[in-house]
């Protein structure tokens, strides 16, 4: 078991690392299970599901390891897989999702894992990706560029102000400012006992 999502109606959804995903329905207590159908390309990309989010239509955004992003779609009981497409930067920088995030402004934003970040808007179906810099090494604990500082993303979160923070594998955290296109990185200093904790961050929350 990796993620654990309750739904706008109180139903339980449940992603497994590696075997797919559990659907609890609190009214009838039934369980069903989706899974990855070689044979049908309406079913689940991968059974390995790492993150979950819902949308303002009651529609899931699902995170796999090795599938891309997956949509699905309720209504029509479906899947729809964004992958990885070489030499197409419009499409999903990595099929290894770590995290999926719906923003304010109706983007879904994922962090993988060796892909760093990409962003889908989903009336056209392009990604826009978010380039990074893994040779950087900062030594303030507080620093800005125009780059991600690391190309692992464990979770992406929106503050009131709408910047994006992203936590990262051995990069510390970032928080990204929309208007300015900058990147301010807090990362763990020895010397400097006020800096963040540690290089690996998996979490945040306002």
């Amino acid at each position: 078991m990796r993620t654990v999502f309750e739904d706008k109606t109180g139903d339980i959804w449940v992603g497994n690392y590696p075997d797919g995903i559990n659907f609890f329905d609190r009214s009838s207590a039934a369980i069903t299970t989706y899974t990855h159908d070689p044979s049908n390309s309406n079913s689940l990309s991968h059974n390995s599901t790492l993150s979950m989010q819902e949308d303002q239509h009651g529609n899931l955004w699902l995170g796999t390891d090795g599938g891309g992003l997956n949509y699905f779609d309720r209504e029509k009981n479906s899947f729809f897989a964004y992958k990885n497409i070489p030499n197409d930067d419009t499409s999903i920088s990595s099929n290894a999702v770590l995290t999926t995030f719906l923003d304010s402004q109706g983007h879904v934003w994922v962090g993988t894992w060796g892909g760093g970040v990409s962003k889908l808007d989903p009336a056209t179906g392009k990604f826009h990706r978010y380039p990074f810099d893994e040779l950087r090494k900062a030594s303030d604990s507080i620093s800005k560029s125009q780059r991600l500082n690391n190309a692992h993303v464990w979770s992406i979160k929106e503050d009131s102000l709408k910047n994006i923070w992203l936590a990262t594998h051995s990069g510390g955290l970032s928080k990204y400012d929309r208007a300015t296109d900058q990147y301010t990185h807090y990362v763990h200093n020895d010397s400097d006992p006020n800096s963040i904790i540690g290089g690996n961050t998996w979490d945040t929350f306002e």
